[in-house]
């Protein structure tokens, strides 16, 4: 089965990596519109690279002055390869299109040196995590009691442990494309009380059916999921 599914893929890769290397081309030729539909259709086979097609994306959009786009496509290159230079990038865009959400707050700063860390930050806290349970393993063989507190403690660990593992699968972020309203409660039915111009990025809490549950100026709110550009993780 293995050999079967290896030798079926085969085709497919070298299939979308010719259509990548067409895309290239038209790039190189500042066929920038066509480069693009080519690019977008690709965009989610694993078989291409996806850094180098969103950074493209990016160019291609910014020189065509869609800023909202460009930045979601920037953006999604930086959720792969996150760096100062890249965060710098996106803020200054922002300023002047006077997008939100991309300040260099507290929040998005320990974002931003997560996902540049993830691994390592992942790999401390395993090993911590060893650590405590082969002492505990040790002291139950010597048939030394492990205090009631110190159970409590390590199963607290390892629960810590599973967030910290879960987070990059849970965490998500959005551009919105275009001006949409916001309202109290995750239906059509609930009043507005505002709207979110496009180009803001935004944070995703939480989603129910098309809505998605952001913080938006200090608030828990609902906006359309429609209305969005979900960032890649």
């Amino acid at each position: 089965m293995l050999f079967f599914l290896f030798f079926s893929q085969c085709p497919d890769s070298k299939a979308q990596n010719d259509i990548a290397s067409e895309a290239d081309s038209l790039f190189s030729a500042r066929k920038y519109t066509e480069a693009a539909i080519v690019y977008e259709n690709i965009i989610s086979d694993n078989a291409v690279s996806r850094e180098n097609i969103f950074l493209k994306l990016a160019f291609i959009y910014e020189n065509a002055g869609d800023y909202p786009r460009a930045i979601y496509e920037l953006n999604n290159y930086y959720n792969l390869n996150p760096s100062d230079e890249v965060f710098e990038k996106m803020h200054k865009m922002a300023l002047e299109n006077k997008f939100g959400g991309y300040e260099r707050s507290d929040l998005n700063f320990l974002l931003m040196l997560y996902q540049q860390f993830y691994l390592y930050i992942l790999y401390f806290f395993i090993a911590i995590g060893v650590l405590i349970f082969m002492i505990m393993f040790n002291q139950n063989r010597k048939n030394l009691e492990v205090s009631k507190k110190h159970k409590i403690l390590a199963g607290l660990y390892l629960l810590f442990l599973l967030l910290i593992i879960n987070v990059p699968s849970n965490y998500q972020a959005a551009i919105v494309n275009k001006k949409s309203y916001i309202r109290a409660e995750p239906t059509s039915a609930s009043p507005i009380i505002g709207f979110i111009s496009e180009g803001n990025k935004i944070n995703i809490f939480g989603e129910d059916e098309k809505w998605l549950k952001v913080f938006w100026k200090k608030k828990l709110v609902y906006i359309h999921k429609n209305d969005t550009w979900v960032l890649v993780n």
